[in-house]
């Protein structure tokens, strides 16, 4: 059903809308690639618990996936008047070899809970190239302007299914 939406969607907008319609179906289109996100993140979460993901490392841009992060939040972003900048260090500009999707996935991630906990001010992404075991990769930053995690809670971070804010989802 979910894959339907957004396929209609697709078709609605090819269609004449006047100003506002387009900008409620850009953000209808919006939220339904956000769910359909976090309905294969629930999925793929199901994968890595089980030991059955299967990366697709091919050669790709990160400033693609930053473009597309921003499409995907732009409505958020200034629906609360949030300023979201990004900065790519030379080394990683050009095309790096990657999981695209995988990538994708924890970008928006890391954005989508930046935006949540940020009421007001800016975010900004910063990627770089680091080293994983031995091999080349990226770090990507995500810095906001919001409240913080209390220090206390920073730990229980990184458990499955844990926020320090229990009472926010």
């Amino acid at each position: 059903p979910l894959l339907g939406i957004c396929g209609f969607l697709e078709l609605l907008q090819a269609t004449p809308l006047s100003t506002i319609q387009q900008d409620y179906v850009s953000s209808m289109s919006s939220a339904a690639t956000l769910l359909r996100s976090i309905v294969n993140d629930t999925l793929d979460h199901a994968k890595l618990r089980a030991r059955k993901m299967q990366l697709c490392c091919q050669s790709a841009r990160i400033a693609d996936v930053l473009l597309a992060s921003k499409t995907l939040f732009r409505a958020q972003l200034e629906s609360k008047g949030l300023t979201l900048d990004h900065h790519i260090h030379a080394e990683v500009q050009g095309p790096v070899l990657m999981d695209q999707l995988r990538v994708q996935q924890m970008v928006n991630n890391l954005l989508s809970n930046a935006i949540k906990f940020t009421e007001a001010g800016r975010i900004q992404v910063t990627v770089l190239s680091t080293e994983l075991k031995g091999h080349p990769g990226i770090r990507v930053e995500v810095r906001d302007t919001g409240v913080g995690v209390p220090v206390e809670q920073q730990a229980a971070l990184f458990e499955p299914f844990r926020q320090a804010d229990e009472s926010i989802s």
